[in-house]
């Protein structure tokens, strides 16, 4: 899916970001917010789930998601790492 990048040009419109604010206070639509998803999940090589998708309303949803997702998974990498050198 190629981007339109109208979610970026008015997501860097703004002045101020608070974590109460709702995705849809920076003008974003459905597909906005679908786009967005999509290149987090490119980016950071995870999948979201529709529950969670449909969960995520405001700044500090997105945030608390991401930093629990990718913590998660910087923990399993440092688990598999030892793993991966002993059968070096």
């Amino acid at each position: 899916m190629k981007s339109s990048g109208a979610g970026r040009s008015r997501l860097g419109n703004c002045q101020s970001v608070e974590p109460q604010m709702q995705l849809k206070d920076f003008g974003l639509d459905s597909l906005d917010i679908v786009e967005l998803v999509s290149v987090l999940e490119t980016k950071f090589d995870i999948e979201v789930s529709d529950d969670v998708f449909e969960a995520i309303k405001t700044v500090d949803d997105l945030y608390t998601y991401m930093s629990a997702t990718l913590a998660q998974k910087a923990a399993l990498a440092q688990k598999a790492t030892p793993a991966q050198q002993k059968a070096s």
